[in-house]
């Protein structure tokens, strides 16, 4: 390990403690006891089953939910009593695990192997000294116990004893080179147990936050690793049916049935020809893949792929080639660290010349892999630090041409209406638009109504509503109760008896002596008796939450309203602060904290709110309109979602949209760990300024998935639909007005920068007309011309500014000196512009028309 580099670091780790993620993983770290508890109770289990080590991936990854955890936690411990204290002690946490990816499920293992499991887990409960640690787990990997890797155990190894075993995974990797620590776990033990004193903590969890965050843009391969790296395209077996095995035992692996013996020690392509009775200089492409796939360097980077335009992982080789014959195929191996596990869509024609990314074929090279990485990066820029530690990622190389808009579909959902100030954007949002995602309350059903009610309402409020209703009810009634069902339908949780443990006992009144919670949150009056059945205490729910009481009544009596509307749409203005965080979902502080130290909470976004409410609500189109939206940074905005709003990617809600949507994804998201998709009915409708920005500078990845409308000035709107009688006020015409400063202005700027009919269209008089004029159209034009007032007057001509010459004799000003030369200084114009009102401004439009 790098003691100086280690050094270095520790200023980072204290920054780093004052982050979120910190703050996060010290809430989180309260898990390792009961999930201690929970392997303890697994162990009990004669003989130990496959089943067993499913149920301890999968109860123990982080966003696992109530239904998961419910299943397995019934599988792992049989014995009732224990199991309900463990479950009733696991939801009261309200925190998951730490693992986010891992084996489905586990199977095959011998009776054997799983008895060699059991123990090694037991010995761990014992093991107090690092050296006694790393012999254990050495003596552990000895036995190769298919698919219980090291990223398997070691969270295990963790919440038993938190203290001395690290979680140890690929996510590490960018960190371990970093620090020149070796990929081995027993190094990883000593090192980090050796980090874990230096930064004064106690918990290895928070080393395994760090190093998670941490991303070095000057961390390199491992030093034997040549900087001519190679890339190629691997087949994990046909539509990559052998991937996930290739995850976990993080290798490839080829089948060649006629090529089936040891090609080690084959030194040319020629050799293997003849090996297997081609003529040397024959072309057969299995020889040739098979050779590549045994010659390609360690170092050298694979793009897993399914078919010719779909890649699903990204590794780089760590080991030489090896024959396994002790397998009955698929014995050709290679060893990769797979370091990313994503699906990512090529379209055709976002990398110029190329139709296809990949070749029908098992092992070649990939030549375009600079561009693939950068779209890739730009479609998934949550993995660009895992790029950056690897050195693969190739900002400023991205070659993504513009879709041509013709070959848009007219009714895409995604659209963005765009042209100059003042061409009506906005208001064409309102008056067309608006009403195609407006109903009547009479429209909707009684469940419909009671989605819309309980969607503004937090959770604490819905329980109260629930037990106001029932009076009194355990937890598993009240989350039977229709309120709560509709809560999480709309919420799309999967966390929601944990979320009901803990706002029950945050809640609860302070003297009620059943609830150990130390910390309460204001509102205070739930009550949790000895036998565990909650009620509420009314008197004080009138004084603190009365609106409850007419809110219970709305739901029970539901009546329409006619003609009262309800908008299936929200409407948000986007700038150069709006962030990820508050679009789609985020960590934010708890506001309902009242007193003592402040918490946080993840809090959805406008968008993921409305995602949910258009699912959920699959008869009407749904919209959300975005106003500028070119004044955000619109790729941290969206995030990784920028691929699910295409059409084809959304995820079909009605029968009749399954045809259109016909390759849905989903994505898990990064704070909720939720998976998350979005409808076929909501549609996302922009509006941009192109004076301040053109088409072409947005962002690429947003111009492919956007129809975009363009909208110019129309200056015969001001006759034919202004306030004015054909658009003429006191013999002067403002279309014609109009028309002459956009012609102007094109030539002196481009036609991004005209003026837009609506500062005039409203125009009743002369006042008015002034007033458009010194309020909208010469502020554009100063911020045009950067206050340039004789580009100004060249627009608006000599009626709007006035001439002045600075002196007649300008050689006075200056001194008289040999050697200065002044001859060449004279006396220049300079421009003003002129105060307009409703008593010059005819005279000053008269003389623009006539080109004075």
């Amino acid at each position: 390990m790098n003691i100086e580099k280690l050094t270095a670091l520790k200023q980072s780790y204290e920054d780093f403690k004052q982050t979120d993620v910190y703050k996060f993983r010290v809430r989180q770290s309260k898990v390792s006891e009961i999930h201690k508890d929970i392997i303890v109770a697994t162990l009990k289990n004669e003989p130990l089953e496959n089943i067993h080590i499913t149920g301890l991936i999968q109860m123990f990854k982080y966003g696992c939910s109530d239904a998961t955890f419910d299943k397995y936690l019934a599988i792992n411990v049989a014995d009732s009593v224990e199991r309900e204290q463990l479950s009733e002690k696991a939801y009261e946490l309200e925190e998951w695990g730490y693992t986010g990816a891992g084996l489905n499920s586990v199977k095959g293992l011998t009776v054997n192997q799983l008895a060699e499991i059991k123990l090694f887990l037991l010995r761990s409960l014992d093991v107090n000294t690092i050296i006694d640690a790393q012999k254990m787990c050495n003596d552990f990997e000895q036995l190769k116990i298919p698919l219980i890797k090291v990223g398997i155990y070691s969270p295990w190894l963790y919440y038993i004893k938190p203290s001395l075993f690290p979680i140890l995974n690929n996510s590490h990797n960018g960190f371990l080179r970093h620090l020149e620590i070796p990929n081995k776990y027993a190094e990883v033990i000593s090192a980090f147990n050796e980090i874990n004193e230096l930064f004064g903590e106690t918990d290895l969890g928070y080393i395994d936050a760090f190093a998670h965050t941490y991303a070095n843009p000057e961390s390199a391969l491992d030093k034997n690793v040549s900087d001519e790296r190679s890339f190629y395209k691997y087949s994990p077996g046909a539509q990559a049916a052998r991937w996930e095995n290739d995850l976990a035992q993080s290798e490839m692996s080829v089948d060649y049935k006629e090529y089936d013996f040891d090609v080690s020690e084959v030194a040319s392509l020629e050799e293997l020809n003849m090996k297997v009775g081609l003529a040397p200089k024959a072309s057969a492409n299995t020889t040739w893949n098979l050779f590549l796939f045994k010659n390609s360097k360690i170092g050298d980077v694979i793009f897993a792929n399914k078919g010719k335009n779909t890649l699903v992982g990204v590794g780089i080789i760590s080991g030489n080639y090896v024959f396994n014959s002790d397998r009955n195929e698929f014995r050709h191996i290679r060893s990769v660290n797979w370091i990313i596990n994503q699906t990512w869509e090529y379209q055709q024609d976002r990398i110029p010349k190329y139709q296809t990314l990949f070749r029908p074929d098992t092992f070649s090279p990939t030549l375009p892999y600079k561009e693939i990485l950068s779209l890739f990066a730009l479609d998934y820029p949550e993995h660009i630090p895992i790029l950056k530690a690897n050195r693969l990622y190739y900002e400023g190389k991205n070659q993504v041409i513009s879709t041509n808009k013709q070959n848009l579909m007219k009714q895409s959902l995604n659209q963005i209406l765009y042209g100059p100030p003042g061409t009506g954007k906005t208001y064409k949002l309102k008056n067309d638009f608006f009403d195609r995602f407006t109903i009547r309350e009479t429209e909707i059903s009684k469940e419909q109504f009671m989605q819309q009610v309980l969607a503004d309402l937090n959770w604490w409020q819905v329980i109260t509503l629930v037990l106001l209703d029932k009076k009194t009810a355990r937890v598993r009634e009240i989350y039977d109760h229709p309120f709560l069902q509709v809560k999480e339908k709309i919420s799309q949780s999967k966390t929601v008896l944990q979320t009901l443990w803990g706002q029950l006992q945050s809640h609860t009144l302070m003297d009620c002596e059943n609830v150990n919670v130390i910390k309460r949150t204001e509102p205070l009056y739930f009550w949790k008796d000895d036998q565990s059945i909650w009620s509420l205490k009314e008197e004080l729910v009138k004084d603190l939450y009365p609106e409850a009481y007419e809110i219970l009544n709305q739901l029970h009596n539901f009546k329409p309203t006619i003609g009262k509307e309800i908008k299936l749409y929200e409407f948000v203005t986007f700038h150069q602060s709006y962030s990820y965080e508050d679009f789609i979902e985020g960590i934010k502080p708890n506001l309902e904290e009242t007193e003592g130290e402040i918490s946080y909470k993840i809090e959805d976004g406008i968008f993921k709110r409305l995602c949910m409410q258009a699912e959920n609500n699959p008869e009407h189109n749904h919209a959300l309109f975005i106003d500028e939206i070119n004044r955000g940074n619109v790729s941290a905005i969206f995030g990784e979602l920028i691929t699910l709003i295409e059409d084809s990617k959304r995820k079909p809600v009605r029968e009749s949209d399954k045809e259109k949507c016909k390759e849905t994804i989903d994505v898990t998201l990064p704070y909720s760990k939720e998976k998350f998709s979005v409808p076929s009915n909501l549609y996302i409708i922009g509006t941009m300024n192109t004076a301040d920005r053109s088409v072409e500078a947005l962002d690429t990845a947003l111009r492919r998935r956007f129809a975009f409308e363009e909208m110019m000035p129309e200056p015969m709107k001001i006759a034919t639909e202004g306030a004015l009688v054909d658009g003429i006020l006191d013999g002067v015409d403002l279309a014609k007005v109009l028309t002459k400063i956009n012609e102007r202005i094109e030539v002196l700027l481009d036609a991004d920068h005209q003026i837009g009919h609506s500062y005039l269209i409203n125009v009743t008089d002369l006042s008015g007309l002034a007033n458009a004029f010194n309020n909208c159209i010469i502020p554009l034009l100063k911020e045009y011309f950067y206050h340039d007032d004789e580009k100004i007057a060249l627009v608006l001509g000599g009626g709007f500014v006035t001439v002045r010459k600075q002196l007649e004799n300008v050689h006075a000003l200056f001194p008289q000196m040999e050697g200065l030369e002044i001859h060449n200084i004279h006396g220049k114009s300079k421009f003003e512009l002129k105060a307009i009102d409703a008593s010059n401004i005819i005279d000053a439009l008269n003389m623009l028309l006539a080109g004075a």
